[in-house]
């Protein structure tokens, strides 16, 4: 009889994702295949073939025991997660693009903070994700505000998503996106920002959107009208 690794069960959470995943007695993490399937929506009856068709044809799981299974279930390790979650995301899944997204700059986050011994603990990681998540969910909601506005005026400018985000920029930190990318050398200013310069950004944005749904405002009038009424302090770093 084969004899599978026996895996302690935690929950994982990411921002406000949660799952339970699985650690080995020598410290190997990873997740059952069905709470993958589960998460991402992809059918177990298929998850064989599904797995083989992303990951490759060589590819093959891992079986481990669990105190929340008795019997071996299919397991795929931590780094063939993050290869599938990559894959995902190429593929034009919206939850991994989103997942993907939110851990960029989460590593650098933890060895920046080693380096200058500041302690970055298990509660400070999750409220850095959650703040991102929610800034990237009041951000699609000012995206949709602009969007829903555009339709209902056709002929405004089609270029007003980069002109109201580099207008709120410029409030909050004096300089443009494109300026941002240079001075901090990274792709996406969000991604440098600290949990309360994410804070304003998600403030300014949501009141944006709420003066364009509510009152009709041009998105620039709503952005300049949302800055100053919440008086955000300039964040010149």
């Amino acid at each position: 009889m084969v004899s599978y690794p026996r895996a302690k069960i935690a929950t994982v959470r990411i921002g406000h994702l949660e799952f339970e995943g699985l650690m080995l007695h020598d410290g190997t993490f990873g997740i059952a295949v069905p709470q993958i399937c589960s998460v991402f929506q992809i059918d177990k009856n298929q998850a064989s073939r599904t797995f083989k068709a992303i990951l490759g044809e060589q590819f093959q799981f891992d079986k481990w025991r669990s105190t929340l299974h008795p019997k071996a279930v299919n397991v795929l390790s931590l780094i063939d997660f993050e290869r599938l979650l990559r894959k995902l995301d190429r593929c034009g899944n919206l939850l991994a693009q989103e997942l993907v997204d939110l851990l960029l700059g989460l590593s650098l986050q933890q060895i920046f903070s080693d380096a200058f011994c500041l302690q970055f603990e298990k509660e400070d990681r999750q409220q850095w994700l959650k703040d991102r998540q929610e800034g990237k969910e009041k951000r699609r909601t000012l995206t949709d505000s602009i969007k829903d506005y555009l339709i209902s005026h056709p002929h405004a400018d089609k270029m007003l998503y980069p002109v109201v985000t580099d207008l709120i920029y410029l409030g909050i930190f004096n300089r443009r996106a494109a300026e941002l990318k240079v001075d901090w050398n990274e792709t996406n200013p969000r991604d440098e920002m600290t949990r309360k310069e994410l804070s304003y950004v998600a403030e300014v944005e949501a009141l944006t959107s709420r003066l364009i749904d509510r009152d009709g405002l041009y998105p620039l009038t709503a952005a300049k009208e949302a800055l100053t009424r919440l008086i955000i302090p300039v964040c010149d770093r």
